[in-house]
């Protein structure tokens, strides 16, 4: 009887620093920042413009090639910036000068900046290679950026 009797206090003793232990390191826990919560916290969007996706025609010109012009398509555009499929790499920092038609609207001429040059993954037979490349606006005429501006708000409704 004394055999069970001991037994049984040890075994409740031991439940109950498990369970003070468990209790512990649960509180412990909670005050710590995982690290997928940092990593997650970093990546929040940092653009101040809504982008909207669509094609609009945009005749493209590197101004140290002046006669060397093309005609592309954009991805999305927002009210800084705009992201364009190019035929060839043009290098970071580069200088743009851009013609964007703006349906139902006259076209506006912006000068703009490469921030970033990708190529796109999915090739098609035949085709060349082809890149999307973020350019940020440096400089719009203040009626063209009202032209803009318009545009976009009447495509949010």
């Amino acid at each position: 009887m004394r055999g069970i009797l001991s037994s049984s206090i040890l075994l409740v003793t031991l439940a109950c620093v498990a369970f003070l232990l468990w209790r512990q390191r649960s509180r412990h826990l909670a005050h710590i920042s995982a690290k997928a919560d940092s990593y997650w916290d970093g990546t929040q969007e940092k653009r101040r413009f809504k982008r909207f996706k669509m094609e609009l025609l945009v005749d493209c010109t590197i101004p140290e090639r002046p006669g060397d012009t093309y005609s592309t398509f954009t991805k999305d555009i927002s009210g800084q910036g705009i992201c364009l499929r190019i035929p060839e790499i043009v290098p970071k920092e580069s200088t743009l000068i851009l013609v964007v038609n703006i349906p139902n609207h006259r076209p506006i001429k912006i000068t703009g900046e490469v921030i970033w040059v990708k190529e796109i993954e999915e090739k098609t037979e035949g085709l060349a290679r082809a890149f999307n490349a973020g350019i940020k606006f440096l400089k719009i005429d203040e009626r063209d950026k009202r032209v803009l501006d318009n545009f976009l708000i009447e495509s949010a409704r």
